[in-house]
């Protein structure tokens, strides 16, 4: 059931920031395929509570990625952005957009990993992603549920131009990558970013945003160890 609800507030929370996007763009709302793709979700949210194994789930998952990702490149709203992006890539990052997206999740999976370790779990031993060697398992499962927070962040980044296309180096390989300045400039926005107040969905109060990966693992290590029945996902509102 830990699987099945860390997906279903991902597809969620997926839908929360398509319909932020729709919000504030209103030529957007009649788009057919961003239309598909929220109903694409909102059926995997249904879907995943009907089968019965982390594979099937994963398939899920998987499909609902796609689904979201096809139309990601319609919530970079900011028409004098040269920055564009196709489709999800990851080991290496093809484009520039890939590339901010996975220094991001890294960065947001890294302080899972820490804050896991301070409440006195294995980030290493997840309960969707496998045991694989190097690999915070337990911290990129929870960061699959607030995926939503690094993706706001850098479509605020992206739209609001603060990262441009002199913030990339293009290896020989075809790889891209963040060049000295352009991570200055993100993790300088990310620590600005820690500091404002989010309200927490769960406990109803305003909390540091920084402080929502220790809140959750906290959380986490109470569902564990059977201080609460059922572990609370974070769902954005």
């Amino acid at each position: 059931m830990l699987t099945k609800n860390t997906l279903a507030a991902k597809f969620c929370n997926s839908v929360q920031v398509i319909k932020r996007t729709l919000h504030d763009n209103s030529n957007l709302r009649d788009d057919e395929n961003i239309k598909a793709v929220i109903n694409a979700l909102k059926g995997g949210i249904d879907e995943i509570y009907s089968v019965n194994s982390i594979e099937s789930s994963l398939g899920i998952e998987g499909n609902c990625a796609r689904n979201y990702f096809s139309i990601f490149n319609k919530l970079i709203t900011n028409s004098k952005t040269s920055l564009s992006f196709e489709y999800r890539t990851k080991r290496p990052p093809l484009d520039p957009v890939n590339a901010l997206l996975s220094f991001v999740y890294t960065l947001y999976t890294n302080e899972y990993a820490a804050a896991l370790e301070t409440v006195g779990l294995d980030s290493y031993i997840g309960f969707c992603h496998t045991l694989r060697s190097g690999r915070s398992s337990l911290a990129c499962d929870l960061v699959e549920e607030t995926r939503c927070l690094v993706e706001r962040f850098v479509l605020t980044l992206l739209n609001l131009q603060i990262i441009t296309e002199t913030d990339f180096d293009k290896q020989i390989s075809g790889a891209v990558w963040l060049n000295d300045e352009g991570r200055k400039k993100v993790l300088t926005r990310w620590q600005e970013k820690k500091r404002t107040d989010v309200v927490h969905p769960y406990l109803k109060q305003k909390i540091p945003f920084g402080l929502i990966p220790y809140i959750q693992s906290n959380m986490l290590a109470k569902y564990v160890r059977g201080d609460l029945e059922e572990y609370p996902c974070y769902l954005l509102k």
